[in-house]
């Protein structure tokens, strides 16, 4: 029982190291490409969309009027 354990753990060991090296080498893949590409980076970041063609088109807006007299 103690040998099965003992695989057990070193098989999760193992997991666990294989599971940091991907995450840093995908660190290391977004770092270098924001030192690269700074703008590209922020665009796919934050997963910006290409604005649509009516985004520029404003609509009127009525006013309160503020003022007391």
């Amino acid at each position: 029982m103690n040998a099965l354990f003992s695989i057990l753990n070193t098989l999760l060991s193992l997991v666990m190291r294989w599971q940091r090296t991907e995450q840093s080498e995908k660190q290391q893949q977004e770092y270098d490409e924001l030192q690269e590409k700074p703008s590209n980076w922020f665009s796919k970041h934050f997963k910006r969309r290409v604005r649509s063609a009516n985004a520029d088109k404003t609509t009127k807006t009525n006013i309160a009027d503020d003022s007391k007299n």
